[in-house]
């Protein structure tokens, strides 16, 4: 498996550990979900194959009790072969056989741990091309206890503000809390945009279309560099935003980067 399940060292673990137990002390409500990310034909390569499977479902149900998270989340963007993704034909039958011995492990580890029901969840393409090939909806709802599709992956959803229709709650705002690296690689935990915009030369605004601080700077190139970033201010205005329109909650995604 490449780039499919990323060892956690153990100050990772400590350090996401106290950030649970943070949001736990908050809320008896949140729900914190360890998400597998599965790039290109990785979760096609770990569906494929028995072993291959049974190595998955227990490195994810290890990440599960060791993070002590409420679900685990298979997040499989790109399956099948549809022109628009990077699997094959055979990701349809293959999940379903995935998700089913994932089904297995969450269930045994819930009986494991009295008054504490884990969950698994799923997260995948908005695609139509996606949706209509490569995924078995009906088995796939079936076996997980919560479905995100990601408007990001379907054709003129890729901005902001996709266009998206339906019942408010079906639609959570996701909230990514992630950086983009250009240029050096900068090692993990480093919180490099934390340190940026602490540097000198900044000229701080607000974006009110987007609902979020923003800072830039002149270059030497003689172009503008501008980084969009979240703040207490625009977690807050999203947070009333999704009571006062009854959205289905908020999804923050990526609280392991920055």
């Amino acid at each position: 498996m490449h780039n499919v399940f990323y060892k956690l060292q153990d100050n990772d673990k400590i350090a996401f550990s106290r950030v649970v137990s943070s949001v736990r002390k908050r809320s008896s409500t949140v729900r914190v979900v360890a998400s597998i990310d599965g790039y290109a034909r990785d979760f096609t390569t770990t569906s494929s194959a028995i072993v291959r499977r049974k190595a998955f479902v227990q490195a994810a149900v290890t990440l599960l009790l060791e993070l002590d998270a409420d679900a685990v989340e298979l997040n499989w963007m790109s399956p099948g072969n549809s022109g628009v993704a990077s699997g094959d034909g055979l990701d349809r039958i293959t999940m379903v056989q995935l998700l089913q011995d994932l089904r297995q492990a969450v269930n045994a580890a819930s009986k494991n741990i009295p008054n504490r029901q884990r969950e698994l969840w799923f997260r995948g393409s908005l695609h139509p091309n996606v949706i209509d090939s490569a995924y078995n909806m009906l088995d796939l709802c079936e076996l997980v206890d919560h479905v995100t599709l990601d408007p990001n992956t379907a054709e003129s959803l890729e901005n902001a503000h996709a266009p998206l229709r339906g019942t408010p709650q079906a639609l959570p705002v996701q909230i990514p809390i992630l950086s983009q690296i250009f240029g050096d690689v900068i090692e993990p935990g480093t919180g490099f945009l934390c340190k940026t915009l602490r540097e000198d030369g900044w000229n701080y605004a607000w974006d009110g279309y987007g609902g979020m601080p923003y800072v830039t700077r002149a270059l030497q190139n003689g172009q503008m560099e501008r980084i969009s970033y979240e703040d207490l201010d625009s977690l807050r205005l999203k947070m009333d935003m999704v009571e006062q329109k009854r959205f289905g909650g908020i999804y923050i995604d990526y609280v392991h980067s920055d």
